[in-house]
């Protein structure tokens, strides 16, 4: 019992890194369609080489080495689209904890925090940090980095970026950096954009996490992996009330529809097999129709289970 619990914990955490924005993919789809495929491939190739070859024996091991063949290349394509969803979701971890961690940064700790990252990045000389701004040199040129940290901000006033250009012109400074933990929006680039006789650069959230990543000022590697199998427990449990996961996807019942037209095709190609092929298709047809309908029926619960609870708010 503890090996099968362990097999499906370890299925439902792979369909949690192929959920994508609610287009779900099933681990368990997806090993059916590997032995679907082996199966066809072998029951083709074979009749094909006993029918050239007369040899049974020999057409059996040609056949299934093809099959072998086809099914682990299918299998490695596969796995490797598993590992770079691992990827994504491990990178979307990521950003979102230490967003989380500069959203709880006081204002005195983002600004040495940012003083940190400029330093570390080996562009910045002769860095000074001020109350307000920072001054540094950057190739050669002197300019004034500019920050605002306001948690839960979604958009930074144009007037912060308004402000820091007549700052910028006051001391006579022609190149800016403007740091931020929350979004510029088109009045923010239009200020940085139209100031005459200044360049300012924005950075935001996402820039900013990434150039602290580059620098080596994040070192939560262990931390986030804690904080992703977190991620992946609320998904279980949420995966536990509803095990729609682990069927297969409407998508399917279209492989297994063009299964089912290959080996009735097949059925005509090969009359002698004629009523072989037309059962394995019939079968194939029928497990499409069932998954469609299931499918379905599923998707006309969700929607009505939606709709009451848009009535209740």
């Amino acid at each position: 019992m503890t090996f099968l619990k362990n097999i499906s914990d370890r299925i439902i955490e792979w369909n949690y890194y192929l959920d994508d924005d609610g287009r779900h993919e099933s681990v368990t789809g997806w090993l059916l369609d590997i032995v679907l495929l082996i199966f066809t491939v072998f029951v083709a190739s074979y009749l094909w080489f006993v029918y050239k070859t007369k040899m049974p024996a020999v057409s059996i091991l040609l056949s299934a080495s093809l099959a072998a063949l086809i099914g682990y290349a299918f299998f490695k394509q596969k796995q490797k689209h598993l590992r770079k969803k691992h990827r994504e979701k491990w990178e979307n971890a990521a950003n979102e904890y230490r967003l989380k961690g500069l959203l709880n940064l006081t204002h005195q700790q983002f600004k040495w925090t940012l003083a940190k990252t400029l330093f570390r990045s080996r562009k910045f000389e002769d860095i000074k940090v001020l109350k307000n701004y920072i001054k540094a040199n950057h190739k050669n040129e002197k300019i004034l980095i500019g920050f605002y940290h306001v948690p839960y901000t979604q958009y930074v006033p144009a007037r912060e970026l308004f402000r820091f250009s007549k700052l910028m012109i006051h001391y006579g400074y022609k190149t800016g950096l403007f740091f931020s933990s929350s979004a510029f929006d088109d009045a923010c680039h239009r200020v940085a954009q139209d100031i005459p006789g200044v360049t300012i650069h924005l950075v935001d959230t996402t820039a900013l996490i990434h150039l602290m990543e580059r620098t080596g000022v994040f070192n939560d590697q262990k931390t986030i992996d804690k904080y992703l199998n977190s991620k992946i427990k609320n998904y279980k449990l949420q995966r536990k009330q509803s095990r729609k996961q682990l069927l297969p996807k409407p998508k399917n019942a279209k492989t297994y529809t063009v299964y089912g037209v290959l080996h009735l095709g097949a059925a005509f190609v090969f009359p002698s097999y004629f009523m072989y092929f037309f059962i394995v298709a019939l079968f194939f047809v029928m497990l499409g129709l069932l998954v469609y309908i299931t499918s379905q029926a599923k998707r006309r619960n969700s929607k009505k289970y939606d709709a009451g609870n848009h009535i209740l708010l």
